[in-house]
């Protein structure tokens, strides 16, 4: 076992979850830095972080906070869900009676439950959109709103990766008056006591971890094994096509570079933290992510966000699982949420939340009780499978009693 500094506290029982998240260190692919939280019935029996914040030897602290990009998307699926709990938000009314633009080309009675569940045929710009549209503006929604879907919205699923943050939070925006980042920080955030933003403040630029990259080729020792590796191999092939559904949902039809620049862009970076970016741009630590679902399960120091009857809907299946339509992979996606899947393993059959590229995860279990959290800078080989998250998972599913397939 690689000799790294774990920080934190963890209840008595639990230390087999923090073994596992410190064997993460270890093997042919370690991580760099990260941090993992756990609750259980609103109790908090892991807080824990370790390693470095940039590949450099500045220590991870208890401040650390990371991006987490598509993790971000349960951030935003909690906010709009809590706007039904509230009774402000019919979500199987159409979008349109909330924002009328919406209705243009076809799509006045796309009810705004499809926004968030990746079946409204709009997962990309049909015209690029800029650097500068992408992170200041309104362009990204009005051409959402004006332009037809791919596909006849309910027909079929397919990850609106980036788009999905623009849908969430226009109807935020329409209800609340606030953008989503405003509404993520006033009602979620603020009231949790969270280190978790839609948005970042300047003032808390000094504590973002640097991401480190998997040397290519590389991967993880373990991956090459799984059964569901061609769908990750269609996937890769498919973001080689440029005129393929899968490698414009991820690049705004080509208006932005898959990858970032070779050379650094610290002006760049900071646009794009304080940018509000729902779909991908939330910037947090593993605690809030726990903690923040923790209070979608049950009272948490006073505040819970969604009732039990709005937490079953968000997590009840809009679609039978199968091959989506953007990744290839097999995928089930809730209100405002993903649901576990051959692809995306999380504590049991009845968790949601959501991954994130590189190897976040925020998750709920409402059979268990449980709610999870884990960020890191090691950019990891796939966003649902990675090992790092998955070797946790078992063992606490291990802890709470429940087969390993639940």
């Amino acid at each position: 076992m690689v000799d790294v500094e774990l920080n934190g506290d963890v209840a008595s029982g639990y230390e087999p979850v923090v073994d596992a998240f410190l064997a993460n260190f270890d093997g042919p692919v370690p991580e760099v830095g990260a941090a993992c939280s756990v609750y259980v019935d609103g109790r908090q029996v892991v807080d824990v972080w370790a390693g470095d914040s940039d590949g450099h030897g500045t220590p991870w602290d208890r401040n650390t906070i990371v991006g987490v990009a598509s993790t971000t998307k349960g951030m935003a699926g909690i906010a709009v869900n809590l706007l039904a709990a509230r009774g402000l938000l019919d979500l199987d009314a159409p979008a349109a009676e909330v924002w009328p633009e919406f209705a243009a080309q076809g799509k006045a009675d796309v009810p705004v439950r499809m926004l968030v569940s990746h079946q409204a045929g709009l997962p990309y710009w049909d015209e690029p959109i800029t650097l500068d549209e992408f992170l200041v503006g309104e362009v990204p929604t009005e051409r959402l709103a004006a332009q037809r879907p791919v596909w006849e919205p309910g027909t079929a699923f397919g990850y609106h990766a980036i788009t999905y943050g623009w849908l969430a939070g226009e109807i935020v925006r329409r209800l609340t008056g606030l953008s989503i980042g405003a509404f993520f920080d006033a009602e979620i955030a603020q009231p949790l006591g969270l280190r978790c933003w839609i948005g970042l403040p300047e003032d808390q630029h000094r504590h973002v971890a640097e991401s480190v990259s998997t040397p290519p080729g590389s991967g993880h020792a373990d991956l090459p094994e799984h059964p569901l590796l061609p769908s990750l191999v269609e996937m890769m092939t498919l973001m080689a096509d440029p005129t393929s559904l899968t490698r414009r949902a991820f690049d705004l039809s080509g208006s932005l570079p898959l990858v970032p620049p070779a050379e650094p862009d610290p002006e760049g970076q900071r646009r794009m933290w304080q940018a509000e970016l729902a779909g991908i741009g939330g910037i947090c630590d593993a605690r809030s992510l726990a903690r923040m679902y923790a209070a979608c399960l049950s009272e948490l120091d006073g505040v819970r966000l969604l009732d039990d009857g709005t937490a079953r809907d968000a997590a009840t299946p809009q679609n039978a699982e199968g091959p989506d339509l953007i990744t290839r992979w097999p995928a089930v996606w809730g209100t405002g949420f993903m649901l576990p899947s051959a692809a995306s393993r999380m504590l049991t059959s009845t968790s949601f939340g959501y991954p994130g590229t590189g190897g976040s995860a925020g998750y709920a279990d409402p059979l268990t009780g449980a709610s999870f959290g884990y960020v890191c800078n090691r950019m990891g080989p796939t966003a649902f499978l990675d090992p790092r998250k998955q070797r946790i998972l078992a063992a606490l599913r291990r802890l709470l009693g429940v087969a390993d397939d639940a």
